[in-house]
């Protein structure tokens, strides 16, 4: 009876903790039921009622089970899986989500239950390890030493008492809370000992760090309990923060952050816990911020650190979204991805800024845009498209950044034809977007610093300084006209979710490629006749003395030219029938008409503006659909009015010829028609 009676309290505990999981499961299933009846019940109530109303004949008994199943069916599948929501719904889907995710029956057992009393435990055992090496640095009760020795031994005996209970007990609360803190009170030891103490180097410091890591992941993914991963991962990455409240926050400890996170990627990922993954880049984002803040110039540990970082976020998201098998991109990926290229910005601003004439940060964001290039070329679908966005948007950051004044103009220039190209030769308009982005930026910069238009309208000594870079877009806007030819049978994949928005712009250039096309040819043209100005001012200038009096005589030969150019568009587009050319050389006639009446008689005349009779006060603007059907119907009445006249005036001469005829006929007495002899 002795000999039997030591087994009997551990067989009633495991039974004890199996009808606890028992409970705790039928308890989560009863909420799962309550919640699908409290969904279903508002809508399976109504259609019951038309049910009952018509008699079903004995033949028909077994039919009604088949017709309620798919209707039952279908209703709780709308409801319970909704169709993927565009980008737009970010915000009512993340509150839905966080709605979804609380539970109404909280109860004591939630609150007091063995669950968050292991949550409770650990997180305390952590903070207790912390703590203490903290308290002991600032009461001095032992040697450094001495701290780190007991602080590893108790990480250690709280890690083998989680495993222990493990073996022992199976799967409990306690066991997997115990190994947790003892991960976490492991990293703590270690960090303390490196940061605070240089007892261990760092170079051994960080393989000591990755087989902590090592052994995280393997008791994560071994034990597929996340509580684990919360405790220990999170946890340690939480401690160099809170050490830092004694020392300040250290390269050391950023490092052991990085080492933490890409095991909490690899574990978020595989076992799928979103939470987790999200938890690890707030906790660890911070720091990494912080340490950057407060570095001064560029210490090459901290821009080795900041790309470690920058490359997890975005390999964490280009993982999250390889493991859903999607086509379309999530939003976790999304946020992923778009933060590390936040980051990028972040990093690359405080730590080079201006220095080496922002020659570094422009090759930074060069270097980030051939990583995010390799990824869209190496992945395909929506994924690979929002890294190419990305790319195509470091590279333009870094151009901007390395090169200055006509070079940059150039290089955007440069970069839209071979778009353009590209475009046409692997029919995606995708391309085509990206080479009509970047023209943007090249027009806009060459007209804004290197060749303005108050060059065209005021007189200056060397108003031709900006002509090859109104020629290279000019020349840009010609390869992007020609390679539209064709894209209406582009093989784009349809876009969803995050970059819907992108699809509705390339099908709109489908769709509208005639216009694309004769947009591009005229503004070409017209940057074409702008920087032919520029270099007959020029020549002016050389070639007269005087720059007020080689600027009028100059405007008055671009006059008479401009004047040609618009005659000839206007024919053109009468021949051809083009309403683009037709409205640019009426927008030219009238920029002629404005050009050669100056402000100041137009001051001095005030009767020309207003005041005449018939004049309208309110004219509607120049330009615009109605203006160019008021012109039409103007042109019509003139033309109906025309042919009256004409008619009038036909009548009237043939009554004039006829009246010696008529005369004569009314004296011999015979009718105008009359055959007869005299």
């Amino acid at each position: 009876m002795g000999e039997g009676a030591t087994p009997m309290p551990d067989q009633l505990l495991t039974r004890i903790d199996e009808l606890e999981a028992q409970t705790d499961e039928i308890r989560k299933e009863l909420a799962d039921l309550r919640e699908l009846v409290a969904i279903l019940e508002p809508r399976t109530t109504p259609a019951a009622a038309p049910r009952q109303a018509p008699p079903r004949p004995p033949a028909a008994v077994g039919l009604p089970p088949l017709r309620e199943k798919p209707a039952t069916s279908s209703r709780f599948r709308q409801t319970v899986e909704p169709a993927p929501l565009d980008f737009g719904d970010a915000i009512p889907r993340i509150a839905g989500r966080l709605g979804c995710g609380v539970r109404r029956d909280v109860t004591t057992i939630d609150l007091l239950g063995p669950k968050a009393l292991a949550w409770a435990g650990g997180i305390v055992t952590v903070l207790g390890v912390v703590f203490f090496f903290v308290l002991a640095v600032d009461r001095g009760w032992i040697g450094p030493g001495m701290r780190v020795t007991f602080g590893g031994l108790a990480s250690a005996a709280v890690l083998c008492a989680g495993l222990w209970l493990r073996r022992r007990y199976g799967e409990t609360y306690s066991s997997l809370a115990a190994a947790g803190a003892g991960i976490a009170g492991g990293y703590a030891t270690l960090l303390a000992a490196t940061a605070l103490y240089d007892l261990v180097p760092k170079p051994v410091a960080l393989v000591i760090a990755g087989l902590i890591a090592s052994a995280g992941v393997a008791v994560s993914l071994a034990w597929s309990a996340q509580i684990v991963a919360g405790i220990g991962l999170i946890g340690a990455t939480v401690v160099p923060a809170l050490v830092a409240f004694d020392g300040g926050l250290t390269r050391t400890g950023t490092a052991f952050v990085a080492v933490v996170l890409a095991a909490t990627g690899i574990v978020g990922v595989r076992m799928r816990w979103r939470r987790l993954l999200v938890v690890g880049a707030i906790a660890s984002l911070p720091q990494i911020a912080a340490l950057i803040a407060d570095t001064d110039g560029y210490p090459w540990a901290v821009v080795v650190l900041a790309a470690v970082f920058w490359l997890l976020y975005a390999g964490i998201g280009v993982a999250e979204q390889l493991a859903r098998d999607a086509d379309t991109v999530d939003s976790l990926p999304a946020m992923f991805l778009l933060g590390s290229a936040g980051f990028l910005v972040y990093s690359a601003a405080l730590l080079f800024g201006d220095r080496a004439g922002g020659d570094l940060q422009g090759t930074a964001f060069l270097v980030a845009a051939a990583v995010y290039a390799a990824g869209a070329i190496a992945i395909r679908r929506e994924l690979g498209m929002l890294l190419g966005a990305l790319a195509l948007g470091a590279v333009a950051v870094g151009l901007a950044q390395i090169l200055s004044g006509a070079s940059l103009t150039y290089a955007w220039a440069a970069e839209a034809a071979v778009l353009a190209w590209a475009a046409q030769r692997f029919a995606r308009v995708r391309f085509q977007l990206a080479a009509l982005a970047y023209l943007v930026l090249a027009v806009g910069h060459a007209l804004l610093y290197e060749a303005s238009p108050d060059h065209l309208f005021q007189a200056t000594r060397h108003p031709a300084g900006g002509v090859p870079t109104i020629a290279a877009c000019a020349l840009a806007l010609l390869v992007v006209a020609f390679s539209v030819r064709g894209l209406e049978d582009a093989r784009d994949d349809e876009l969803r979710g995050l970059l819907r928005p992108l699809g509705h712009a390339m099908r709109g250039l489908r769709r509208n490629e005639p216009v694309v096309r004769g947009v591009a040819f005229t503004v070409s043209a017209v940057l074409a006749v702008y920087a032919a100005s520029l270099v007959a001012l020029g020549v002016y200038q050389h070639s007269v003395d005087g720059v007020h009096h080689a600027f009028d005589l100059a405007h008055v030969s671009l006059t008479s030219g401009w004047a040609v150019l618009g005659l000839v568009a206007l024919v053109i587009s009468l021949l051809r029938r083009a309403d683009v050319a037709r409205r640019v050389s009426r927008r030219g006639r009238r920029v002629l008409r404005g050009h050669r009446a100056s402000p100041r008689a137009r001051r001095a005349d005030p009767a020309q503006s207003a005041g005449r009779p018939g004049a309208r006060r309110h004219a509607p603007p120049l330009g615009g659909r109605w203006n160019d059907d008021r012109v039409r119907i103007d042109l019509g009445r003139r033309c109906r009015a025309r042919r009256r006249a004409r008619a009038r005036t036909d009548r009237r001469f043939r009554a004039t010829a006829n009246a010696p005829a008529r005369l004569r006929n009314d004296s011999v007495g015979r009718r105008p028609g009359s055959r007869g002899r005299r």
